[in-house]
């Protein structure tokens, strides 16, 4: 099993880079008991507001983990389609989370981290370490929205269906 979880991270990897990626973040949850199927909710709340501000569909890729030190829910994601929305405002203050300032405020249930990608980073090393949380235990994911040239990549790594030989 753990070859084909690997051959799926590698495969995830290499195929979203080919997205146009232009934030990436880091969002937690909180005390706040919830399910990986709560906090994608969450998420897809929060790319609705991001696509409202930018005017355009925004997507994400997000996959969620358990954190080894305390065990708690977070959410690593790669946001595109943001417009000129700013990843963090700079303010710094405890009563900032909810705000609708900037992308990192925006996350309203915890912490979060967002920064811009530039071309200096190997989109493919952003790709590889979120969609490594696919093949983790308890790993969930979700792409939301859709960039796009999406249709136009599904169809070119689209496998034929498995036909069945004699041998």
């Amino acid at each position: 099993m753990g070859g084909e979880l690997e051959g799926l991270h590698e495969a995830w990897s290499e195929w979203f880079p080919r997205f146009n990626w232009q934030l990436f973040a880091t969002f937690s949850i909180g005390d706040r008991p919830m399910t990986s199927n709560g906090v994608r909710t969450h998420v897809r709340k929060y790319v609705d507001w991001v696509s409202s501000v930018a005017g355009i569909d925004a997507y994400c890729f997000c996959a969620d983990e358990y954190g080894g030190r305390n065990g708690r829910l977070h959410v690593h994601a790669l946001l595109g389609n943001v417009g000129s929305l700013k990843a963090d405002c700079g303010h710094r203050s405890a009563d900032d989370q909810g705000r609708k300032c900037c992308a990192k405020h925006a996350w309203p249930l915890g912490w979060s981290r967002v920064y811009p990608i530039d071309d200096k980073q190997p989109m493919r090393d952003l790709t590889y370490y979120v969609s490594k949380y696919i093949t983790k235990a308890n790993g969930e994911w979700d792409l939301i929205g859709s960039p796009d040239r999406s249709q136009g990549m599904l169809e070119a790594i689209a496998v034929p269906p498995c036909s069945r030989g004699t041998s």
